[in-house]
């Protein structure tokens, strides 16, 4: 698994930037809270955005970005595992 920075490092070569970098005690505890956040994301109709061909790294824990404002997922991000409403 990579670590965060490695993460970040490789998203910027495809021209990403951080918008928000939130900190947590485990790499469990982050995968809870990206889990919570992407079965909100699936459950509000947002599939997938990228195919494995055009992002083999987790396509799978991609969506719009048009549809689905920075500030709403910061918010969820600081809410972590608990149950959180995206407001898309």
């Amino acid at each position: 698994m990579l670590c965060s920075d490695d993460r970040i490092a490789q998203h910027r070569r495809f021209g990403w930037a951080l918008f928000y970098e939130h900190h947590v005690a485990t790499g469990d505890d982050a995968l809870g809270a990206e889990q919570t956040i992407l079965r909100q994301l699936r459950a509000a109709g947002h599939g997938l955005f990228f195919t494995a061909a055009q992002l083999s790294n987790g396509w799978t824990e991609t969506f719009d970005a048009g549809q689905v404002s920075a500030t709403d997922l910061q918010d969820a991000i600081r809410n972590g595992h608990q149950a959180v409403q995206l407001v898309l």
